[in-house]
């Protein structure tokens, strides 16, 4: 559904029992699979109302599993019909007739054909053209997929789903910790998607141990589908990798190299002016060392430290992100001397220097995009790619409006509008058992071919239909002439 393109080998059903349950535990009646274009055909099939749908049918059971299964549905019922028609076709004669005449200056021939028109008679079948857009419902299915140690001082917890799991984890057999309070001997990391879970064990007596013993608490779906408690007792075993085999060391060899924390910083040569940096270290570490964090701009030929902000990432607590307000073409320094900021395991940085420069305003071009006719709030999305569609930047709006996308590099970009419903600020999936239908996404069949220091304006009507092209029979075009293209 999202990606609007046709479904190769999708299980197109009809049935003859109409009622919405059917698809979960009877056959179909009538069966067709899609081509390679998303179409199919059922011949033969009894004049009748059918309830009409469409699965991804990997078990080949024609049976419809919620949640598990692609699936797709029309709303209303479908009446096959039949009805006589006529076509009229013009046909060339088998042969042709010369005709001849008398005139001054001799014998003049002439070729006559005349065509002729035939009629034909047969009988049409319908529906025809019926669309069936494709959806995976919404997996509501709570469980715990993983649980590992990956880390000496690390445990991984990861769900089917990112959802509230109560996960409460208490240590066994650790004598330290073999008390009724503890809720200080780890501190919890999540997931982007929240469905992984990392607790940093805080106490080196307990990460030194090998072996683990814990009782985890967590929501898991019955078989009634409801979510309950359920605690589990879970081992979690880590091993040192043995060091490789190799020659004797000499003596002056055998002095073990200083480990530092590693630090990755998310910077190039040129920054763009509305990036922030991101900073991300490999363990959880003591805040008080972020004020060693130096930022230092060019100034007269001398590198001056100037103010920013740090910001905690919400989620991934060893993520923050350095926030400036950048001057156009210009150059910085990001710096962080050595032994400035250390993890909560005592292991320190090596020091960190970027040196980069902002690009100029006349790099960036912008698309301001003219969103017409809306009836609901719309999220509109600049993406670039064809089946791997990479969302760069979105926009909301409540109604008709003006939406502008800035600061952007020369390049093709593209645009696709969500018909937010209900308003939540996200795109929402289908319900076949509650007779719901994806959020409704509106692809604009235009490439926007961005250059440097231009403004390029679309309109987008969300009262039109839109028919994505398939991208492996895109041919290159010129954009439509409603864009106007303005050198600023």
């Amino acid at each position: 559904m999202q990606t609007q393109l046709p479904v190769l080998g999708a299980t197109v059903m009809f049935y003859q029992n109409t009622a919405d349950s059917v698809a979960l535990t009877d056959l179909p009646s009538y069966v067709a699979k899609t081509d390679s274009a998303g179409m199919f055909r059922v011949t033969n099939i009894k004049d009748d109302t059918y309830r009409v749908m469409a699965i991804d049918d990997a078990r080949g059971n024609y049976l419809f599993v919620p949640s598990e299964t692609k699936v797709g549905f029309i709303d209303s019922l479908i009446q096959t019909i039949s009805f006589p028609t006529t076509v009229y076709d013009t046909i060339h004669p088998d042969t042709t007739v010369v005709e001849g005449r008398r005139t001054k200056k001799g014998m003049e021939f002439k070729v006559v054909s005349k065509d002729t028109i035939v009629r034909r008679d047969f009988t049409m079948f319908g529906p025809t053209n019926l669309f069936i857009p494709m959806f995976d419902e919404e997996k509501t299915q709570l469980y715990l997929v993983d649980e590992a140690r990956k880390e000496r001082e690390r445990l991984d917890f990861t769900f089917s789903i990112p959802a509230d799991n109560q996960l409460n984890v208490r240590l066994l057999g650790v004598h330290l910790l073999d008390k009724i309070d503890q809720d200080d001997w780890y501190i919890e990391e999540r997931s982007a998607g929240r469905d992984t879970i990392q607790l940093w064990i805080k106490d080196s007596l307990v990460y030194k141990i090998d072996s683990l013993v814990a009782e985890a608490s967590y929501l898991r779906t019955d078989s009634l589908g409801k979510r309950v408690l359920l605690a589990d007792t879970i081992k979690f075993y880590y091993k040192d990798k043995p060091e490789p085999k190799g020659k004797r060391k000499k003596e002056q060899d055998s002095i073990p190299a200083i480990k530092f924390m590693e630090i990755s910083a998310g910077v190039g040569s040129t920054v763009d002016l509305n990036k922030n940096i991101t900073l991300e270290f490999d363990r959880p570490i003591v805040e008080e060392g972020l004020k060693n964090i130096q930022l230092l701009e060019m100034v007269d030929s001398v590198l001056t430290p100037v103010d920013f902000n740090l910001k905690h990432d919400s989620l991934k607590i060893r993520r923050y992100y350095v926030e400036k307000e950048w001057k156009p073409e210009t150059e910085y320094q990001l710096l962080i001397d050595s032994m400035g900021i250390y993890s909560i395991y005592g292991l320190y940085n090596n020091k960190l220097v970027k040196d980069f420069k902002t690009k100029a305003i006349e790099d960036y071009g912008n698309i301001i995009v003219n969103v017409k006719e809306a009836t609901t709030p719309i999220i509109l999305q600049l993406y670039q790619g064809d089946k791997e569609i990479k969302v760069l930047e979105e926009r909301t709006i409540k109604g008709d409006g003006k939406v502008i996308f800035d600061y952007l590099g020369e390049g093709t970009y593209m645009i696709r509008a969500i018909l937010d419903r209900n308003g939540n600020g996200k795109w929402d999936t289908g319900n076949y058992l509650k007779h719901l239908q994806p959020e409704e996404i509106k692809y604009l069949p235009t490439e926007i071919k961005l250059k440097k220091n231009f403004d390029v304006e679309q309109d987008f009507d969300m009262s039109k239909t839109y028919k994505r092209e398939d991208p492996s029979k895109k041919k290159n075009t010129e954009g439509d002439k409603k864009r106007n293209r303005t050198n600023r």
